[in-house]
């Protein structure tokens, strides 16, 4: 889940630079869309690949708006 915890409205958000094909993205509340102060949206990102004892497995995105603001950039890993 992603909350506006500022005092200001976003910008209108999109989801970038995601994801790996072992990674899937779902259920996004947050694209398309402008968080109001003490707003929310939420996403799913789910691990996806099949993988044998001690692989590994990275992506990152961002939450970026309109105006070019990177709100929130996350790096999730896998591990087998």
């Amino acid at each position: 889940m992603v909350t506006n915890e500022g005092t200001g409205a976003t910008g209108t958000l999109t989801v970038a630079n995601c994801c790996t094909p072992y990674f899937f993205w779902a259920n996004d509340t947050c694209t398309g869309n402008a968080l109001a102060p003490g707003e929310a949206c939420l996403f799913e990102l789910t691990f996806n690949g099949g993988c044998n004892p001690g692989d590994k497995f990275d992506t990152s995105l961002d939450i970026v708006a309109d105006s070019g603001v990177d709100y929130i950039h996350l790096d999730a890993h896998a591990f087998c």
